[in-house]
Order: C-alpha cells, then structure tokens, then sequence
C-alpha cells in the first residue's frame, strides 16, 4: 500500500504544485507549496486502493478490488465529512483526514469483501466435551457441556 501510495502521490504533488496561484506576487512565482501537499495526499489516498488489493492478492487473499474500492470510497468520504467539522484551532490536521481514513476504508473494503467470499467452516464431525463449573449463592455444581 506504501508503494502504490507514494508512486500515485508523486504525479499528484507535481500537479498540485504547477497549479494556478491566485495570490502569486509575480508571473514567474509558479510555484504552489501548498498545492503540491495537498495533491501528494489526494494521490496517495487514490494510490492506496491498489497497493491493498495487490497485497492482498500477494498472500492468497480472497478480497476483491471493487470492495476495496467501495471501502475507499466509503473512507474518503466520511474523511472528508470530517475535515469539515475540525474545530478551527485544530485545522492543521484537516488535510490529513481525507487520505487517512481513504486508506483505512481500503483496508476495511478487502477484508469485508475477503470474509464475504470465504466458504462457510464445515461442521465438525467428532464430539466435544467441556467441563463447566457454576457459582451461585448457596454452593457451586460441577458438570458437562458437550457438542454431538
């Protein structure tokens, strides 16, 4: 997820920072600082789908690329709910909600779309016995719980 992110991050960084300044004091001031992290952040978050469900598919998962995409659609939109509701003394960290909780949506998509996809247990076939002990008031039993 690392990788995906910071290689679909990069693209975003360079186009957040040629992006159009309304506040550039001469024509050759381009520059956009704070467009570019904001466009590495937008990227990763669009990089992280990926980099999930290729892992996943590297370790033999059995998740699908549109619940990860559904989970980081999901996550990057309750972020960005978020971000707005920051308290303003706290609106530093409103830029990072989006890409965290995308990420997090993407890790919550494969693993919910994974388990939906995984074949029932088959019942077990042996019998199980268990001892249990009840405590009550006036004394304690001892006894057999088993499953046949």
């Amino acid at each position: 997820m690392a990788a995906t992110s910071v290689a679909a991050g990069f693209p975003g960084m360079l186009i957040g920072a040629t992006s159009w300044r309304e506040d550039s004091q001469s024509r050759f001031d381009f520059l956009n600082l704070d467009g570019a992290g904001r466009g590495f952040l937008v990227g990763a978050a669009i990089g992280a789908p990926l980099g999930v469900w290729l892992g996943g598919r590297a370790v033999q998962g059995q998740g699908t690329f549109g619940g990860v995409l559904l989970g980081a659609g999901t996550g990057g939109g309750l972020g960005l709910l978020a971000s707005t509701l920051v308290p303003q003394k706290h609106a530093d960290i409103a830029p990072f909600l989006f890409p965290a909780f995308a990420m997090a949506g993407s890790l919550i998509g494969y693993e919910v779309s994974h388990a939906s996809n995984m074949a029932p247990p088959a019942p077990a076939d042996e019998v199980t016995l268990l001892p249990v002990l009840a405590l009550d008031t006036k004394g304690s039993v001892l006894g057999l719980s088993g499953r046949f």
